[in-house]
């Protein structure tokens, strides 16, 4: 993990101009092990353990799953979220493409961005933000802070974050977030900013329904 580290600080010196320094890959190298250590040796093993499908918000609370995709040879992003009640159902949803440089981190980063305004105008109270980044969950949780670009913002996710009631930063596997992922998958091949409110995306329907079933 540290070799990897110190090896993408030195691509980044050597192909982006980007000025790196030795604490910055040691910082790196020690948010991986972190991760490594938090997924699978509390877990009591070190494999994938079995992992079951999205699980629906409690009565009174709406649950958005954000995620991102990038393209980095077109320096293109593609971000999704999409809202759904305690029944499952799909009360709003959002896909932007942003024409912009960045690693997978930045991309997560901005879709969690992107949640928080989408919550934030719909004036949701009680909400659960759920990923499949781990890293950009515990940052949002302020466990771990992020390279500078990146903790701009986070920072901004959590002002975003003060004006909702009562709201909590989980971590899903990817199995429990493909509606968002599609979305994200969709938005960075379609060029799109689309809103949708209180209706699904014929072409996500047949994950939602997945998921409302995982739920019975």
């Amino acid at each position: 993990m540290a070799t990897w580290a110190i090896w993408r600080v030195r691509n980044n010196d050597l192909f982006k101009n980007s000025l790196s320094y030795p604490s910055l890959a040691i910082s790196q190298a020690r948010d991986l092990l972190d991760e490594y250590h938090n997924v699978w040796v509390k877990s009591g093993q070190h494999r994938p353990r079995e992992v079951g499908g999205w699980v629906r918000p409690p009565a009174g609370w709406v649950k958005i799953n954000f995620d991102a995709a990038v393209q980095s040879a077109h320096d293109r992003m593609g971000l999704g979220a999409v809202v759904r009640d305690s029944a499952g159902e799909v009360v709003a949803g959002q896909a932007r493409t942003l024409f912009k440089r960045g690693d997978a981190e930045m991309a997560e980063a901005l879709a969690a961005k992107l949640a928080l305004k989408l919550i934030r105008d719909q004036g949701w109270r009680k909400v659960i933000v759920e990923g499949d980044a781990q890293i950009i969950i515990r940052a949002l949780q302020q466990k771990i802070r992020r390279s500078h670009y990146v903790q701009l913002v986070i920072e901004d996710v959590i002002h975003l974050s003060a004006s909702i009631e009562e709201i909590k930063f989980t971590f899903a596997f990817r199995q429990c977030n493909e509606v968002a992922h599609r979305l994200a998958k969709w938005a960075v091949a379609s060029f799109s900013d689309e809103v949708w409110l209180n209706e699904c995306p014929v072409w996500l329907s047949d994950l939602v329904v997945t998921d409302i079933s995982s739920n019975i």
